[in-house]
C-alpha cells in the first residue's frame, strides 16, 4: 500500500481491574490494572506486553537550520523472566560525513512491586552509553536495573535529525503483543513524501487534520497532522525461513518524493528506474569507478592477467572471479558504491562488496564480456518495492554476465562460495540491472537445490 502525503508519582485509578482499552497512555500515571497484570489473556506465553507506544515527527524550520524532531513515549509490562532483556533500550542514530542525528533527551522510570510495596528507579540521558555499529550507525543504550517479572518500564526520548530524505519510520508491531501504537506525522507544504506500509491491510484508525500554525519568512502555513493508529496487535515471532522480519512486521516507511521551494520552484526526488540507472552510471563511485578500474585492471594484475586471458573463453569469467577472490579481502561491509579508488583498493587489497564486485566487473569488461552491474537488496535488508525507484531500497551490487545466450549473476566477495554462484545473502527475489538504455529486473533465485549436512558424534 503506497500513498502520497504532504508535507513522577504513581496514581491508582481504582481498586478494580480496568479493561485493556482503558489503560492509561500518560507517562507517570500507572493504574491498578497495570500493577496487577500477570499474563496477557490473548497470548499467555508472551514474556511482556507493550501497553502503549506513541511517536511523533514534526519539522522545525528556521532561517538558519531545518530539522525533524522525533519524539517517542513507550510503556512495557514485563510478565516472564524471558522478557527481562527488554530492560535494555537501544536507540539507533545515523550520521553521514557532514551531518548526524542527535539524542536530545531521555527519561525513563522502572516501577517495581514487592509484596504490597511499589518502588521506582529513574534513569536519564547521562546514564546512557554509546556503542558504534559502523561508520554510519551508532547505538545509545540505556539499562534499567533489576528488571524482573512484574516490572513496568516506561521511557521518553527526543531525536533531532537533519535528514529530510527519510522521515523517521514507525514499527507498530514487535516480538511481544502491543496494545496501542500510534504515530503522528506533522507535514509541511515544502516536502512531499510517499509512504509504504508493511503487513497492514488497514489502520485501526487514521486521521488527517490541521495542526500548528507556522510561518517561514513571508509564508504562513499550517502543519497537516497525519495520525496512524493500530490496536491489539499480536506478537511477531521470528520464523527460521523468513529472510527479513521487517518485511512482515506491521510498519510504515516514508520516502521524500518532491521538494517545493519557497521561491515556487519544484524539485522531483523520485523520478524513474531509467533515471536512477543513469545517476548510478554517472556517479564517480559507481560508473566512474568501473571506467578507472577497466583501464588499470590488467596493468595492476600484470602477468596474472596475461595468463588468464590465454585460457579458453568459457573458463575466463570463473578464472577472473577466482583471481579477485584470492587477491583481495572483503571487509564484510555491504555497499552499493565504491569506498575508495581502484588503485587504493588494489594497494590495500581490502575493500567493501562494491569495491570488489565493481573491480571484478571492470576486469570482465576488459576481457571482452558483456557485463552490467545488478543492484540488490540483501536478505536482511528487505524486499524491494518496485512501484517507486528509490535508491535506499538497495545496499549491494553484483555482476550480470551475458554470453552466448546465457546469463549468470556473479559475486567475488566470499572465497568459500563457488565462483559461478551467488552467496546466500544475495538470494532475495530480484535485482535491478543498471543500464542507461534498458531497465530490467534480474531473477536471483538459486538454480541449484541447497543441501545442509549435520554430523553428530555421540558417545
Amino acid at each position: 500500500m503506497i500513498k502520497i502525503i504532504t508535507a513522577i508519582c504513581i496514581v491508582f485509578l481504582g481498586i478494580n481491574a480496568i479493561s485493556a482499552q482503558n489503560y492509561s497512555r500518560k507517562l507517570g500515571e500507572i493504574g491498578r490494572s497495570e500493577i496487577d497484570l500477570q499474563a496477557w489473556p490473548d497470548d499467555t506465553i508472551a514474556e511482556a506486553v507493550v501497553l502503549f507506544d506513541i511517536g511523533s515527527s514534526k519539522f522545525v524550520i528556521s532561517s538558519e537550520y531545518h530539522y525533524i524532531s522525533f519524539t517517542r513515549e513507550k510503556r512495557i509490562k514485563i510478565l516472564k523472566p524471558a522478557g527481562e532483556h527488554l530492560g535494555e533500550i537501544a536507540i539507533p542514530l545515523y550520521n553521514s560525513s557532514r551531518k548526524t542525528e542527535r539524542l536530545h533527551d531521555f527519561t525513563g522510570v522502572a516501577y517495581y512491586k514487592s509484596s504490597d510495596q511499589t518502588g521506582k528507579q529513574e534513569i536519564n540521558l547521562t546514564d546512557g552509553y554509546e556503542e558504534r555499529v559502523n561508520d554510519n550507525w551508532r547505538l545509545i543504550k540505556f539499562v534499567f536495573p533489576n528488571v524482573k517479572p512484574g516490572t513496568i518500564i516506561e521511557y521518553r526520548y527526543n531525536i533531532e535529525t537533519p535528514f529530510h530524505f527519510n522521515l523517521p519510520d514507525w514499527q507498530f508491531q514487535s516480538e511481544i503483543p502491543t496494545l496501542f501504537s500510534e504515530y503522528t506525522v506533522s507535514m509541511i507544504p515544502f516536502y512531499n513524501y510517499i509512504y509504504l506500509t508493511h503487513g497492514i491491510n488497514e489502520f485501526t484508525n487514521y486521521q488527517q487534520k490541521r495542526g500548528e500554525r507556522k510561518s517561514y519568512g513571508s509564508i504562513e502555513y499550517d502543519d497537516m497532522d497525519h495520525i496512524f493508529t493500530m490496536e491489539n496487535l499480536p506478537a511477531f515471532r521470528d520464523e527460521t525461513m523468513v529472510a527479513c522480519v521487517d518485511d512482515y512486521k506491521m510498519s510504515i516507511d516514508f520516502q521524500l518524493s518532491e521538494i517545493n521551494h519557497p521561491s515556487g520552484a519544484k524539485e522531483t526526488v523520485i523520478t524513474s528506474w531509467q533515471e536512477l540507472s543513469r545517476e548510478f552510471m554517472d556517479a564517480a563511485s559507481f560508473g566512474g569507478y568501473i571506467k578507472k578500474a577497466q583501464k588499470l585492471g590488467k596493468k595492476l594484475l600484470g602477468e596474472d592477467w596475461s595468463a588468464i586471458t590465454e585460457m579458453s573463453r568459457d573458463k575466463i569469467p570463473e578464472a577472473i572471479i577466482g583471481k579477485v577472490k584470492n587477491t583481495y579481502r572483503w571487509n564484510r561491509e555491504f555497499t552499493k558504491f565504491a569506498s575508495q579508488s581502484p588503485r587504493n583498493f588494489h594497494e590495500s587489497q581490502i575493500g567493501s562488496s562494491a569495491d570488489i564486485n565493481l573491480f571484478a566487473l571492470a576486469l570482465l569488461q576488459e576481457a571482452g564480456y558483456t557485463v552490467e552491474p545488478v543492484l540488490i537488496s540483501t536478505r536482511d535488508h528487505g524486499l524491494v518495492h518496485k512501484e517507486y525507484p528509490i535508491e535506499s531500497f538497495f545496499n549491494y551490487v553484483a555482476i550480470l554476465l551475458q554470453d552466448d545466450d546465457k546469463s549468470l549473476v556473479l559475486d567475488a566477495t566470499d572465497k568459500n562460495v563457488a565462483n559461478d554462484r551467488l552467496p546466500i545473502w544475495c538470494l532475495n527475489e530480484s535485482g535491478l540491472k543498471i543500464d542507461k538504455n534498458d531497465v530490467a529486473w534480474i531473477d536471483l533465485s538459486p538454480k541449484i537445490i541447497s543441501e545442509e549436512k549435520v554430523n553428530l558424534k555421540i558417545e
